[in-house]
């Protein structure tokens, strides 16, 4: 009768103990939630449609006073991390110097080889296209949305939750600082990489939902030259709301772009 009884004693403190490590790993938390936001942009395809808006402040050399852009309307961020490669797709309206212009965009950013390539189409307020590849080292980097989004990620403090059309999300505060080189595009000499020429600085507020989805995130951006004299200091805002989102990439779309890049250009 004894053994029987401390039988099930055990068997009642073995269900019990399976019971909470189960909900405790699978409840969700702030960790949780970071742990999979870094898991998803690093191994799983992505593509978000955000509501934004953003403001950008230039200052001319030697100058207070401002030039404002405002944006605001609809990107969809397509990512891939098999392919190290990005897609953002954006339409809105911009506000510059007052007058409002449709904005449409469409850009491709990707890593081949030792080199980041980037293809930039320009639909609205004029049409235009660039397009260059660089190579990829210490400056470069910065400039590529997965190691700024790691690096943001891999310095967030938690802040506190938010709300995301009815879940919970997990807020967390990020900085980090980056160099970027002066990139000068001529098409009949190619791209020049000229010296480090800025200093930028993000500070950022994300929310993840517990899947590692961000819903939201508000940035800071602040370009400062190295030479104040010779180039203007930027301060930007930028604020995005997840509208919806599946774990695609759009493949036939990343394909078409990358087409424009000839091998040549490729290196």
């Amino acid at each position: 009768m004894r053994t029987s009884l401390i039988i099930a004693v055990v068997l009642i403190v073995l269900v019990i103990a399976i019971v909470a490590t189960y909900l405790l790993m699978n409840q969700n938390n702030p960790e949780k939630a970071l742990l999979n936001a870094r898991k998803l942009l690093l191994s799983s395809n992505f593509t978000g449609t955000y509501d934004i808006s953003s403001i950008v402040k230039t200052y001319p050399p030697g100058s207070s006073t401002p030039r404002v852009t405002q944006f605001s309307g609809v990107a969809i961020i397509s990512r891939s991390p098999a392919l190290n490669a990005m897609m953002t797709n954006t339409t809105g309206t911009s506000l510059i110097n007052g007058e409002s212009v449709n904005s449409s965009t469409i850009a491709a950013l990707w890593l081949l080889d030792d080199k980041l390539c980037q293809v930039f189409i320009a639909y609205a307020p004029s049409s235009r296209i660039t397009k260059y590849c660089i190579p990829y080292n210490n400056y470069t980097r910065y400039r590529f949305p997965f190691y700024i989004t790691k690096e943001l990620l891999s310095n967030a403090t938690y802040v506190g939750e938010g709300s995301w059309n009815g879940k919970t999300t997990y807020c967390f505060a990020s900085k980090i600082m980056a160099i970027e080189p002066s990139i000068t595009i001529s098409p009949p000499n190619g791209t020049i990489i000229g010296p480090p020429w800025s200093v930028i600085t993000t500070n950022a507020t994300i929310c993840i939902l517990g899947n590692g989805v961000i819903a939201s995130l508000i940035e800071y951006t602040y370009a400062v030259p190295t030479q104040p004299s010779l180039s203007a200091t930027t301060v930007t805002i930028t604020n995005e709301t997840l509208i919806s989102y599946s774990l695609t990439f759009n493949q036939q779309l990343f394909n078409q772009i990358t087409q424009l890049m000839s091998k040549a250009e490729q290196g």
